[in-house]
Parts: structure tokens; sequence; C-alpha cells
């Protein structure tokens, strides 16, 4: 479950990175390129998909998309304060949360 959120986040994080606005917050004296909000855009949606197929081996067809979208939800109200309060903390805490993740899948 901690994959699913940590690709979850960094998911959204890569699409709200897509966006001039977002992408302004994060990095105050950088340009967003059309090219990197392309890429920025694909990766987001391909984490995302990824996210679905994860949670589906783990929980089957019938309940994964349920706690998928349970934990998308968790994922985008967390992403969504630290864009309004702290945006250039979002980046290190996905590299925080894909640290963890991959420490705890090595443990087990």
């Amino acid at each position: 479950m901690l994959l699913t959120y940590t690709l979850a986040y960094c998911s959204f994080l890569t699409l709200s990175m897509a966006m001039n606005k977002h992408f302004q917050q994060i990095f105050p004296h950088k340009k967003l390129l059309s090219i990197h909000a392309n890429f920025l855009r694909f990766f987001g949606w391909a984490l995302l998909v990824a996210a679905l197929m994860y949670s589906s081996t783990l929980y089957g067809a019938a309940t994964a998309p349920v706690i998928l979208l349970g934990l998308l939800s968790a994922a985008a109200i967390s992403l969504a304060l630290l864009l309004n309060y702290r945006p250039k903390l979002a980046p290190l805490i996905a590299l925080v949360f894909s640290a963890v993740t991959l420490w705890f899948n090595t443990m087990q």
C-alpha cells in the first residue's frame, strides 16, 4: 500500500509540475518549456497506470480501484496542502517517500 501511495503522490506531483503555475511555485527561477511539460504529463499518467497495475496485482481487479481511489484522494489532498503552504518541500517529500518505500520493500 505504501508503494501505491508513493506512485500516486509522485504522479500527481509530476502532473502538477506540468502546469506553469505550479512549476513556478516549486522552481521560481526556471522556465517550463513545452517539451518538459509534455514529458511531465506523460510520466505522470504513466505513474498513475503503474499505480493501478500494482494495486490490481496486490488486491485483485475488484478491490484495487476502490483502494486506489482512496489512496489517490489522500495523495491529492497532501500535495494540494503542500503546494499551498510549502511548495518547495513537495519534491523533497516525493524523494523521501521513494527512499522509504524502497527501503521498506527491500527489508521484506
